[in-house]
């Protein structure tokens, strides 16, 4: 239920698939399993998610499909106090995606089932993106979104032209996902889009491969792409190859041109790392929102990323007090 604070401010809006991950555990194979955990997910729904349980107003635009799988997903969206909009009964199937973790030295594998699906065949070209959108507020998508189709795409590109006329702080996640398309599809699709955008999240990779960016040291990588592409702010993680002491990640922003970064202590245990960019973005923005500093931002951002890496499943549901707490980077211990 929103709270007298979150209905006075201008809703943060994510547009993305929402998807139901089915994991096997750890040590198992995904051909050989007789048992999958079930645990909702996608890009944009993790960071309104992390965002709503920080208690801020959220907005998610979406499809899914009128069927058992469809209702599932609504009923978890709904628990996390997210408001959907869009079509819940969008012609097509629920889009699924499998999860094998990995364990050193093997890496973790995904393998997408989701052609087809509601989110990917819905008309977004059509959909009435003044009707969601509010001045003063946060919109934000993804690269992986704008990958799905062609409606998809375009369904990213108007809402980016919508929220950057209509005055609303424009975000953006690369997210390049090498399983959706090549690296040239997405710089083709991606690039003409950052006119629109404010505050860029990206990867090292995802900067050099995708944006173009030449090979450099990545704390030069923000300021580069924000003179590039005319952006307010860029933010990216990070493991420096050679930290004066033990670290798990580095955050680094730049934002009007102010720098700031953060180490994160080692150790942090990784229970489950899928969500853990979305976490981050959703723990920078809200520092954002709640007028905080850049230092802030950064730190709150990791804390938010550590958190979501201790627990299975695609969201980050913490609090601010929980936020709090992690980012004071205390022992975690146990709380009586």
């Amino acid at each position: 239920m929103a709270t007298d604070d979150q209905t006075t401010r201008a809703a943060i809006v994510t547009f993305g698939e929402a998807m139901l991950r089915y994991s096997v555990e750890p040590g198992e194979r995904l051909s050989q399993a007789d048992v999958l955990r079930i645990h909702p997910g996608g890009a944009e729904l993790n960071v309104g998610v992390g965002l709503a349980n920080l208690g801020e107003p959220v907005r998610y635009v979406t499809a899914l499909p009128d069927s058992p799988l469809g209702q599932r997903m609504w009923r978890f969206i709904a628990e996390q106090g997210v408001e959907v909009v869009g079509d819940l009964a969008a012609p097509g199937r629920m889009g699924i995606y499998y999860l094998e973790p990995g364990v050193p030295p093997r890496p973790g594998v995904v393998t997408y089932d989701r052609q087809d699906s509601a989110f990917s065949r819905y008309p977004w070209s059509q959909f009435d993106w003044e009707r969601v959108l509010e001045p003063g507020g946060v919109f934000l998508t993804t690269g992986i979104t704008a990958a799905l189709s062609a409606e998809a795409l375009e369904g990213v590109r108007r809402s980016l032209e919508t929220a950057a006329r209509k005055g609303l702080l424009v975000v953006f996640d690369v997210n390049y996902r090498s399983k959706l398309w090549t690296p040239e599809e997405a710089r083709e699709a991606l690039v003409p889009l950052l006119k629109h955008v404010n505050l860029l999240f990206t990867s090292v990779s995802d900067a050099t491969v995708i944006l173009g960016a030449p090979e450099m040291d990545p704390e030069e990588l923000p300021a580069w792409l924000a003179s590039r592409y005319e952006l307010d702010g860029v933010t990216l993680v990070y493991t420096p190859e050679a930290p004066k002491e033990p670290i798990q990640w580095r955050a680094f922003a730049w934002y009007k041109g102010e720098t700031a970064s953060y180490d994160q202590p080692a150790g942090v245990v990784t229970v489950d790392r899928l969500g853990a960019g979305d976490a981050y973005a959703a723990g920078f923005l809200w520092s954002l929102r709640q007028g905080k500093s850049l230092a802030d931002a950064v730190r709150y951002g990791s804390a938010m990323m550590a958190l979501k890496n201790t627990i299975h499943g695609d969201f980050g549901p913490f609090g601010p007090e929980e936020l709090e707490h992690a980012s004071a980077v205390r022992p975690a211990g146990v709380q009586r």
